[in-house]
């Protein structure tokens, strides 16, 4: 009896030390998908991302962009690249696979100096020199916007831009309007305190829009 209970709890114990063993494998030995690294192939004008247990039709977004898969396997996703849509800064990289699975990565944007091809490709990249500023009651309000477009050196004149500035949300009671709305600097002169939101909206000559949102706080004095 003795000899069938030790045999018992050795069984028992390779059982739980082969539980234990399994249980420390990493998410890639799991199947799960793991992006290793990512980084622009600019030469190409494409994102390359690397790591394991990759999936059939992956999904990928950068920040809020969508971006169109060119070519995956099991270790590997290239999509398209267009630095027009990015300004440098820190992006959340996103592949999502078709069985469900999500694969994150941050990834990081210098000043990238892409290979300007293909005419009517792009979207124009709208940015304020200010997006938040304040003002007073009775006295004009400049905004100020700035924007490029990567056709422009492709396409040259044919390339044609359209600027109109409108407000999105102004305060209870003001009557106020934008002047040069189809400018780069266009005004106001706000008359009640309170938020003013402006929309700065440029768009190509193929449809293609670019936009940036300027906050005013307006006071009495």
């Amino acid at each position: 009896m003795k000899k069938i209970a030790v045999g018992v709890l050795v069984a028992l114990f390779l059982t739980f030390g082969f539980l234990l063993l399994t249980s420390t494998k990493t998410q890639a030995q799991f199947g799960i998908p793991v992006i290793l690294s990512a980084g622009v192939d600019t030469t190409n004008n494409k994102l390359k991302i690397n790591g394991t247990n990759f999936g059939a039709t992956p999904r990928v977004t950068l920040g809020t962009v969508p971006l169109t898969t060119q070519s995956s396997t099991a270790t590997e996703v290239i999509t398209d690249f267009s630095n027009s849509a990015f300004l440098p800064g820190t992006y959340v990289l996103k592949v999502q696979f078709s069985n469900g699975s999500l694969a994150v990565f941050v990834l990081s944007l210098g000043s990238i100096t892409m290979t300007r091809t293909g005419c009517g490709t792009h979207a124009p990249v709208v940015v304020a020199l200010a997006t938040s500023i304040s003002g007073v009651v009775g006295t004009a309000i400049g905004l100020a916007f700035q924007f490029f477009d990567e056709d422009i050196s492709t396409c040259g004149a044919n390339e044609t831009f359209t600027l109109d500035s409108k407000f999105l949300s102004i305060p209870t009671l003001s009557s106020t309007v934008l002047s040069d709305r189809s400018s780069t600097a266009p005004f106001f002169i706000p008359d009640v305190p309170g938020t003013y939101i402006v929309r700065e909206t440029v768009t190509d000559s193929t449809g293609r829009i670019g936009q940036v949102d300027i906050t005013v706080g307006v006071t009495a004095f």
